[in-house]
């Protein structure tokens, strides 16, 4: 009877550890974006910018774009403490945007002989700008911290700024009555 109420016990533990584990993970990835959004939201106010679109990268940065006064704004919070960075990109300061992916390879041992195993490292927007300012660049994706994510999505996500980004770059400048 006694090893029928451990064993249950146990089982049950081995349940509701995960389960709970989970839980906590799921709160503070909500915490953290809530604390992202607040923060962009902020920044925008004091620089008096409205996002015509914003997107979460991952759960430590977003983008947010203003068309109309033509500014980008990445957002990224700091893993360890509760504070984020900014970087803030004028469009018409820029000549390029492009996606850059890098690959890797691991070369693993199949029957005494190495095959290479070829695997996407990093994805990330580049700005080349007109001016001597060096290329900027904007993290998307990077295999070591964002494990399990799709890559094939994050880099669909990828393009899809990159083609909004090139078209007001290509645009000129609308200016409002």
């Amino acid at each position: 009877m006694e090893l029928t109420i451990v064993i249950a016990l146990l089982v049950l533990a081995l349940v509701a550890i995960p389960v709970a584990v989970d839980a906590y993970s799921r709160k503070v990835k909500k915490k953290r974006k809530q604390f992202l959004l607040q923060a962009i939201s902020h920044f925008a106010e004091e620089s008096e910018l409205r996002f015509s679109s914003q997107e979460i990268l991952n759960e430590y940065s977003l983008l947010g774009l203003d068309g109309l006064s033509r500014k980008l704004v990445y957002q990224h919070a700091n893993k360890l403490r509760n504070e984020t960075s900014t970087v803030l990109i004028d469009l018409d300061e820029l000549k390029h945007c492009t996606v850059k992916k890098i690959h890797r390879t691991l070369y693993r041992y199949k029957n005494k002989k190495r095959k290479p195993l070829a695997y996407v490292n990093k994805i990330s927007l580049m700005f080349q700008f007109k001016t001597c300012r060096p290329p900027k660049e904007i993290p998307f994706y990077f295999s070591l911290a964002d494990n399990g994510t799709d890559v094939l999505s994050v880099y669909r996500k990828a393009l899809h700024w990159e083609a909004i980004i090139t078209k007001m770059i290509t645009e000129p400048h609308k200016k409002r009555a």
